[in-house]
């Protein structure tokens, strides 16, 4: 009886002290505002925020793209608009769900953690170190991160469903899986990528080498899954139409991968290089950012420098320990990187941005429990279990204070990107989202003057930045540095219409006295000025 009580116990602690932990550590989260694309796809969304309450109104993400039009996630916009509904356009209710959600698929991974280790010691470690990984807090804090959170909620729904379905020979669970899975695609389009780690579950479960039951799926579980899959791929299309295959206008669109103009084999080689940059920030989380991208010279002086280098090295270790700890059920969770970034990678398909901490949420679920076995088998073998224990430990209390320390950049937009231009400095996009929140909602004009400038030293190709600037310029009253900078913006696009005008507009309330090559308190190049 007392082993009885211990063993439940033991599971208590591990289904939900590391829950109530995540949603304790992120309960301040619920008072932060809107950031970010939070404003694009709920706050500043018509349809998301519209009083109308007929069907179509609450479940028109159905039939729509979702922002930036190239998109198709129904459920996790429905989820937006039902709140909408329910509790108004204040960011509190939206912060709320998410936490919750999150505490729940950090429950939902307990479970799977455990069917698949066997230990709860073990997986209590993993489990912790999962819910204060601050890889995270993007997804979390973000409200549009609730993508990645649902996508994850569903499909461990399914893994869990699919493998009861598979022992018990279950219909019912085998329809909840597809359901659940059917649902975490229609979160995100990475959902999609589960499809094998559902199907290849029950080949890792301790209870197969006991009860003798086949793993491999059956041909219904077979079309069922595949017929979804590609439901859900017609689906989109359907909504999507020409933009299903359309390719961005890169005159107007801020490419912010460089990726997105490269053929397959030339995406190889970053591609694995963005691979083994997750990895190492998923190990070691310290150096975190809302934004990791740069100029395509810097981009590739990176892909092919000696830590570029070490990067694609490090994928190729992560393979090798795939291979060598391939006859232990836990392999199983080193291969959900593989599949989870399947389409994130920009080795198949480019997407529209390199890397992101959000883009890693799923990837950690399987990292965590991967990292900490093979450190526990490691430490096992060398005689030292104590000191694998420590390890862990230690990775736990760097992820739980980086958290505490992270978690406050996504309070608000001056807050994030005031730190994003501190983590990444050299990203032309992180100096013109400052420059427009300065300009726009803090009316700092001399300091988004000097961000925009920064944007243009760091890119000077982006005719966007220009005419950023100017405007900054303009409302200073700066008319001669105005003049100067449009001309320099009509080198970069010689007949773009709009400069053409302002050019026109401007010289009407400046006229200089004699032809100048710099106006009089011009800089002659835009990195003289600091940034703020």
């Amino acid at each position: 009886m007392s082993h009885v009580l211990m063993k439940l116990r033991a599971y208590f602690s591990l289904l939900f002290v590391p829950p109530l932990l995540a949603v304790l550590l992120y309960s301040p989260a619920i008072l932060f505002d809107f950031a970010y694309d939070d404003f694009f796809q709920i706050a500043q969304n018509g349809s998301v925020l519209s009083s109308e309450r007929s069907w179509r109104s609450l479940f028109f993400a159905f039939l729509e793209p979702t922002f930036p039009g190239d998109l198709f996630r129904p459920v996790t916009v429905t989820t937006y608009r039902l709140q909408a509904v329910l509790s108004g356009s204040t960011p509190m209710a939206f912060h709320l769900l998410n936490v919750l959600v999150f505490g729940g698929c950090v429950g939902l991974v307990g479970v799977l953690y455990q069917r698949v280790l066997g230990v709860i010691s073990l997986s209590f470690l993993a489990l912790l170190w999962f819910a204060v990984h601050p890889v995270h807090v993007e997804a979390v804090a973000n409200i549009v991160g609730r993508a990645e959170l649902l996508t994850a909620f569903f499909g461990l729904v399914s893994i869990l469903c699919y493998v009861n379905s598979v022992r018990r020979r279950n219909t019912l669970l085998l329809v909840a899986s597809l359901a659940s899975y059917l649902l975490a695609s229609l979160s995100k389009e990475s959902g999609l990528c589960l499809l094998p780690l559902i199907l290849g579950a029950p080949f890792f479960l301790p209870e197969r080498e006991k009860e003798g039951a086949s793993p491999f799926p059956t041909r219904t579980a077979l079309f069922l899954f595949l017929g979804g899959a590609l439901a859900v791929v017609g689906a989109r299309w359907v909504v999507l139409g020409d933009l299903f295959f359309q390719e961005r206008d890169l005159t107007t669109y801020y490419v912010e991968n460089p990726l997105l103009q490269e053929a397959f084999f030339n995406r190889v080689l970053p591609g694995l290089k963005g691979l083994g940059d997750s990895i190492l920030l998923l190990t070691i989380p310290l150096h975190l950012s809302a934004d990791y991208s740069l100029p395509a010279e810097e981009f590739w002086s990176r892909v092919h420098s000696l830590r570029g280098y070490g990067s694609v090295a490090l994928v190729g270790v992560y393979l090798f320990s795939l291979f060598a700890f391939r006859r232990e059920r836990w392999v199983y969770f080193g291969l959900w990187p593989i599949c989870t970034m399947a389409l994130t990678a920009n080795i198949l398909t480019p997407i529209g941005t390199l890397m992101g901490e959000r883009l890693l949420f799923l990837s950690s679920i399987g990292f965590c429990a991967y990292s900490v076995a093979v450190v526990d088998h490691l430490a096992k073998r060398c005689s030292s279990p104590r000191v694998g224990v420590a390890l862990v430990c230690l990775l736990i209390g760097v992820s739980t204070v980086q958290l505490i320390n992270r978690l406050p950049v996504w309070h608000d937009n001056g807050t994030l990107f005031r730190a994003t231009v501190e983590d990444n400095p050299k990203s032309p996009k992180s100096w013109l989202n400052l420059g427009l929140h300065l300009y726009s909602q803090e009316q700092d004009y001399p300091g988004a003057e000097a961000a925009f400038r920064q944007a243009i030293h760091l890119e000077g190709g982006r005719i966007e930045y220009y005419k950023n600037l100017i405007n900054a310029l303009l409302q200073q009253q700066q008319y001669p540095q105005a003049l100067f900078w449009i001309e320099k913006g009509l080198e970069v696009s010689p007949k773009n219409a709009d400069l053409l005008k302002a050019r026109t507009q401007v010289r009407a309330l400046f006229r200089p006295h004699e032809e100048k090559s710099s106006p009089p308190g011009v800089y002659d190049s835009p990195g003289d000025i600091s940034p703020p």
